[in-house]
């Protein structure tokens, strides 16, 4: 009577082992990535960056079953650690130029980070004229605005004192700094006017070939939690909440 009251009290716990040893075990990634975002115009809030990229890897990695390990590196050893095939992947803004094609794949977008135009509420003007702080945003500016006209600014202070009283129409600044502006200091007179003058942002980048699918993935999940409102969600949550691409 006693072995048999062992043999119930065992046999459970004998089939929940050997399910166990049936399932298929977590497959395991090593994402690095620069905790200080050096590259970034806006690596001052680099916290809420790293935050946020955090939070959605492992959003992404649980959706997918993965077992995840995030890697901190110096920004100036992020991709020879790739190169040397010591992590999966990197977080990076690096974008895609054909030359680089044969050695690394992007994702999507996961955080836009590009420049914009930060104007007044309403904005109005068909041929605006926009702040730049140097040369290298003026091609943009044009490109899209052709009628406007620029003044080289040395400070964004000075700019946007200037939008105020209607010197000047907008800036031109990165995203999450304009949208740090519009969120903290300015939200009843000044509005993100262009959402992208460029296509810059934070990206997942692997190496090629990616055998395991690894962009295909991240990017199917990326768009499922956007269109969930979770993305949205995690935005709001880590300061970053950028209106929408046009």
């Amino acid at each position: 009577m006693k072995t048999r009251k062992i043999f119930y009290w065992i046999a459970p716990l004998l089939l929940l082992m050997m399910g166990m040893l049936k399932m298929p075990p977590h497959e395991h990634v090593v994402i690095a990535l620069d905790s200080s975002w050096h590259t970034l115009t806006s690596s001052k809030r680099a916290s809420s960056i790293t935050a946020f990229t955090t939070e959605l890897l492992t959003l992404i990695a649980k959706k997918e079953n993965l077992s995840l390990t995030l890697s901190y590196q110096n920004w100036d050893y992020l991709f020879q650690g790739l190169l040397d095939k010591e992590y999966t992947a990197v977080c990076s803004n690096l974008e895609p130029h054909l030359y680089y094609e044969k050695t690394y794949l992007f994702s999507d977008n996961y955080l836009e980070t590009g420049m914009v135009i930060l104007g007044r509420k309403p904005f109005t003007v068909k041929a605006p004229k926009v702040a730049v702080l140097n040369h290298a945003v003026i091609n943009m500016l044009l490109t899209h605005f052709p009628t406007a006209s620029y003044e080289l600014y040395e400070a964004v202070s000075d700019a946007l004192d200037d939008i105020l009283v209607g010197l000047i129409d907008g800036v031109i600044i990165d995203r999450l700094t304009a949208e740090a502006y519009v969120s903290n200091l300015y939200p009843e007179q000044m509005e993100i006017v262009f959402p992208s003058l460029d296509h810059e942002g934070l990206k997942l980048i692997t190496l090629v070939p990616d055998e395991e699918g690894v962009i295909r993935r991240f990017n199917k999940r990326l768009l499922e939690l956007k269109k969930a409102g979770t993305y949205g969600l995690l935005l709001k949550k880590w300061g970053l909440n950028a209106p929408p691409s046009s």
